[in-house]
C-alpha cells in the first residue's frame, strides 16, 4: 500500500485548514460546526494513512480549497459577505470527490473575492470595497462587476459566457458598476489524465538526473536524499509543470469559444476581460511514497476592442491576481 508523504508544505496546509475550522467555530458559534462536512474532513486528516490513494489526494485538494479562503477572517479584509454564503459552502455531504456538488458555485465566488481582496492588501495605502451582498456575484468599489461561473461541462462555456455578458450589462444599466469582468472556473474541464501523464514523464527525467547526481556527487547525497521534495522544490521543474497546465487550460477554453461568442465579447467593451482558472491536484511518486501538489493555474483574456490605456489598466489589475496567492 502506498503512503502519502507528509512534507513541510502538506503539513502547513493541514495546519492552515485546521485554522480555517477554528475560525469558523469562533465566528459562527450559533452553528454546530462539528456536524458539518468541514469538521468531518478535519477528522479524516487525522487518519490520512488509512485512506485510499485517490481519497487522500482528493482530501488534500479539498482542504487546500478551504484553506485558501481563510482570508475571510483576516482583520484587514474589505470583504462584505453574508452568513448565507458561509452556510452554503459548509453544508452538504462529506464526500472527497465533490466537484459536482452545488456549493462549488458559491465557493468559487468567495474564492475569487478573497483573491481580489488579497491582491488589494498588498497596497495598504489604497482602500477598496468588495461587496458580495448585492445581486451581482462581486462588486468592487462600485466600479467593477465580477460575474463568476463554475463550469461542470464544456457544453456550458458559451452559454455561461453569454449569460455573464448580459448580467454585466444589467449591472451597468442599474449603475451598480462601470464595467465588468467574467470569471470562469474550468477545473472540471481540463484533461487531468493528460496533465498527469505529462507531469509523470517530466518527473521521471528529473528523478533520473537526481539519481545520477547522487551517484556521482558525494557532497550532494545528503541534500538530495529526499528526492521527491528536491525535485518539487526545483524552480525549473515547477515552472515547466505550471506552464504546461496553463497551456492545457487555455486550450480547453479557446477550443470551445465560437466566432459568434468572440464577436459578442469583443463588441461589448463594458466587459473588459475573462479570467479563467483551474485547480489541479498532481501526485508525484517515488516508489511507495507520494506527494500531492495542488496547482491553482490562472490566466485571462482581455477584450481586444478596448483602448490601449484600458488594456494596460486591465493588465495591472489581472496580473496582481496571478501573483496574489
Amino acid at each position: 500500500m502506498s503512503s502519502l508523504y507528509i512534507n513541510k508544505e502538506i503539513s502547513e496546509l493541514i495546519d492552515s485548514y485546521k485554522e480555517f475550522v477554528n475560525n469558523l467555530e469562533k465566528k459562527y458559534n450559533n452553528i454546530d460546526i462539528k456536524k458539518t462536512k468541514i469538521f468531518k474532513y478535519k477528522n479524516l486528516l487525522e487518519n490520512l494513512d488509512h485512506l485510499h490513494e485517490n481519497e487522500k489526494i482528493n482530501l488534500l485538494r479539498l482542504i487546500n480549497k478551504y484553506a485558501i479562503i481563510n482570508g475571510l477572517f483576516s482583520e484587514n479584509t474589505s470583504l462584505k459577505y453574508t452568513d448565507e454564503h458561509i452556510i452554503k459552502i459548509i453544508d452538504g455531504q462529506s464526500i472527497t470527490n465533490d466537484q459536482e456538488e452545488k456549493y462549488n458555485d458559491t465557493f468559487f465566488e468567495i474564492s475569487m473575492a478573497v483573491r481580489f481582496d488579497k491582491s488589494f492588501q498588498k497596497k495598504p495605502d489604497e482602500k477598496h470595497s468588495i461587496d458580495m451582498c448585492d445581486v451581482c456575484d462581486i462588486i468592487i468599489d462600485r466600479e467593477i462587476a465580477i460575474e463568476c461561473k463554475y463550469l461542470r461541462s464544456s457544453k456550458q462555456i458559451e452559454k455561461r459566457i453569454k449569460k455573464a455578458i448580459s448580467q454585466i450589462e444589467e449591472r451597468i444599466t442599474q449603475k451598480k458598476a462601470s464595467y465588468g469582468i467574467i470569471a470562469l472556473d474550468i477545473s472540471n474541464l481540463v484533461d487531468s489524465e493528460k496533465i498527469e501523464k505529462f507531469t509523470d514523464e517530466i518527473f521521471a527525467y528529473f528523478l533520473e538526473n537526481t539519481n545520477e547526481i547522487i551517484d556521482s556527487c558525494s557532497f550532494l547525497k545528503e541534500a538530495l536524499k529526499d528526492r521527491i521534495n528536491s525535485i518539487i522544490e526545483n524552480d525549473h521543474f515547477m515552472k515547466i509543470i505550471h506552464t504546461y497546465i496553463g497551456h492545457e487550460m487555455e486550450t480547453t477554453l479557446y477550443k470551445q469559444i465560437t466566432e459568434n461568442t468572440k464577436i459578442k465579447f469583443e463588441n461589448n467593451v463594458a466587459v473588459r476581460a475573462i479570467i479563467f482558472q483551474a485547480n489541479v491536484i498532481i501526485p508525484f511518486r517515488d516508489g511507495e511514497n507520494i506527494i500531492a501538489v495542488n496547482s491553482r493555474a490562472m490566466s485571462y483574456l482581455i477584450n481586444s476592442s478596448l483602448q490601449e490605456h484600458q488594456k494596460e489598466e486591465m493588465q495591472i489589475i489581472l496580473h496582481s491576481l496571478l501573483v496574489g496567492f
